[in-house]
């Protein structure tokens, strides 16, 4: 049987099943179903390189009310950290870690119901299979090691488009690859996106402020609607991103 057709039958008998992928551990799953598998030929394709000493930049919120000076810092550090990752840890931001771990121990207690009381909420992403904590950076795989209350900030295509001096800037369907499974046990993530409402006509764009004849805009101003109709008719190999680029 060709890995395609296999495929579709693992992809109908997943989404039947209406159990996620921890209902395949609790069903004493014995295989990776193909599904979750990429094929030697693709992974030939991606960059093969690793670094393992590498590390997202981590910024530390203590003192960004202190001094002008310290508050200064703190933003050029989020700045470099914005143009050169992408990424970097927020720590000492003022959630509580009780806070968080309430948060973690919801998610925990929600996978861990009955499945029946599950599958009503069951459905599969429209988004790639993007399992997490590696993002690339320089042409190099880097691992995510999570700091205990740290909060990991992605700048993402809505803030991306703000700026007059992100260009360099790939997305975030570009910085993160499949999470690299260890044997460290279970592994809970949250995401949370700050785009708005899908009805809403605010217009996204460049900041006003940073806009003028030596430094023109960089993208083009879109509606989140507009941007959700190019999200999901653009061709799979291709960055939203550039879709709103503005042409010279």
């Amino acid at each position: 049987m060709s890995r395609e057709r296999t495929m579709i039958i693992d992809l109908k008998a997943f989404d039947e099943s209406k159990t996620g992928v921890k209902g395949l551990l609790h069903a004493g799953a014995e295989k990776i179903p193909s599904i979750f598998v990429r094929s030697q030929e693709d992974l030939s394709k991606e960059f093969d390189t690793y670094q393992e000493d590498l590390a997202i930049p981590i910024v530390d919120l203590t003192n960004v009310r202190q001094t002008d000076i310290q508050g200064e810092e703190i933003i050029r550090r989020i700045i470099w950290a914005s143009e050169k990752w992408g990424f970097f840890q927020l720590v000492n931001h003022g959630i509580p870690l009780e806070v968080l771990d309430k948060v973690i121990e919801g998610v925990r207690m929600f996978h861990e119901q009955d499945v029946d009381l599950k599958k009503e909420y069951y459905s599969r992403d429209h988004t790639k299979q993007i399992g997490g904590l590696q993002v690339l950076h320089q042409n190099q795989w880097v691992n995510v090691k999570p700091v205990p209350g740290a909060l990991i900030v992605n700048i993402g295509d809505f803030l991306q488009v703000s700026s007059t001096t992100w260009s360099r800037m790939t997305s975030f369907e570009e910085y993160i690859t499949e999470f690299i499974a260890k044997k460290v046990g279970p592994r809970i993530s949250i995401a949370a996106f700050s785009t708005g409402p899908v009805s809403s006509t605010k217009i996204y764009g460049p900041i006003k402020e940073l806009v003028s004849k030596d430094n023109p805009p960089i993208y083009k101003e879109f509606t989140r609607q507009e941007f959700l109709e190019q999200f999901f008719t653009r061709a799979f190999d291709q960055l939203i991103i550039q879709y709103f680029r503005q042409t010279t």
